[in-house]
């Protein structure tokens, strides 16, 4: 799922522009996620989340 945020906000008295892209991966069989290793380049946090939430708040 690709989710695209967009938002301006005051920071520090500057305007700040968050145009950010973020990717959310769905894997859909049992894993133990303390079982998996990362790579750096690869995605900084695995987390186990309900998909109608997350789907619902990525919308």
């Amino acid at each position: 799922m690709l989710t695209c945020f967009s938002y301006q906000k005051e920071f520090h008295g500057a305007l700040f522009w968050d145009e950010e892209v973020a990717f959310v991966y769905v894997y859909e069989r049992p894993v133990g996620t303390e079982a998996l290793m990362l790579q750096p380049e690869e995605p900084e946090a695995v987390l186990r989340q309900d998909y109608e939430a997350v789907a619902e708040a990525v919308a």
